[in-house]
């Protein structure tokens, strides 16, 4: 954990996209230890990303994040057909 806090370089961050470095874990015990001890004895603010995260928590995360994209992206074309069968090219 000390390894992926020196890659942060001390910086915290709030977004999984923007801290740098992470460590994925299946156990999930650890991944709290690890949160908990960094809160607790290294001031990280609850909503900052922990050096340790659960692989399901990350997997989660992601899938998320990518579904709504993908919705965003299916709107956005959606649309786009619904525009060519209004107004065909001539």
């Amino acid at each position: 954990m000390a390894a992926i806090m020196i890659l942060r370089q001390g910086h915290t961050a709030l977004e999984i996209e923007r801290c740098g470095a992470l460590f994925v874990t299946s156990n999930w015990r650890l991944a709290q230890v690890t949160a908990e001890f960094f809160r607790n004895e290294h001031g990280l603010v609850q909503d900052a990303i922990p050096p340790c995260l659960n692989e399901r928590v990350l997997t989660t995360y992601l899938w998320h994040e990518h579904a709504i994209a993908g919705a965003t992206r299916f709107a956005k074309e959606a649309h786009h057909r619904r525009l060519l069968c209004c107004h065909p090219a001539q």
